[in-house]
């Protein structure tokens, strides 16, 4: 283990930054679910169609960011 953890020694910030987007992604794959249940639960049963859009539009929003987000990692990687 000492022997690995010796070569990712100089990897170490990208290593922390591949973590994070990971743990990003499963986020927001968890999310969702959750968003569609809601869009469900609260919008349908009182009729408010504008709650719908706005909970549709949300995680497109927050997917094109991260999307942003991972492709100035993969630049930083690339550059090194």
């Amino acid at each position: 283990m000492k022997l690995v953890l010796r070569f990712l020694k100089p990897y170490r910030r990208l290593c922390g930054l591949t973590i994070l987007a990971m743990l990003l992604d499963v986020a927001g794959g968890l999310i969702v679910p959750r968003l569609t249940a809601d869009m469900i639960n609260i919008g349908i049963e009182s009729g408010s169609l504008s709650f719908i859009i706005l909970q549709c539009w949300r995680p497109l929003l927050r997917q094109a960011r991260e999307r942003c987000w991972e492709a100035g990692c993969v630049r930083i990687c690339r550059q090194k």
